[in-house]
């Protein structure tokens, strides 16, 4: 794969990354108790397994970030940034998968959780914003 190809690839997959964060820190506490209501509720219906879950979430959220590292690198990011965005998209993962446990689980969705996606969101924003403005710089 060339690197212009790879930067042009990144540069896209970055911005919808991108994009999916901005639309989290957008969502209000009360859209998102909804959506958690609609998730329990389609859990329920379809008799989803909480461990079947956690393990095709690991698979595709791996994918994703094995990819996402490969475009890095063949767009010719250093190995400690790719580290840096590895170990931050793995705490955001183990985040994520905290939280649909504890909604598999029927607990309370609470302010604070509410608090610490979007905290975990604005941080995402602010990599991809640096790894974006790097892209095009370069």
């Amino acid at each position: 794969m060339s690197a212009e190809l790879a930067s042009r690839l990144t540069i896209l997959v970055t911005l919808v990354v991108l994009g999916y964060n901005i639309f989290q820190l957008t969502n209000g506490y009360a859209w998102m108790v909804a959506q958690i209501g609609q998730f329990r509720e389609y859990a329920r219906e379809e008799k989803v397994a909480a461990p079947n879950m956690r393990r095709y979430n690991l698979i595709v959220i791996g994918i994703m970030l094995t990819a996402y590292l490969t475009l890095l690198f063949f767009s010719g990011f250093a190995w400690w940034i790719l580290g840096l965005v590895f170990a931050k998209y793995a705490g955001s993962a183990l985040l994520s998968d905290q939280m649909q446990w504890r909604i598999l689980q029927g607990k309370d969705f609470q302010r604070t959780h509410h608090r610490v996606i979007k905290a975990d969101a604005f941080t995402n924003v602010l990599v991809l914003g640096g790894l974006l403005t790097i892209c095009v710089a370069s």
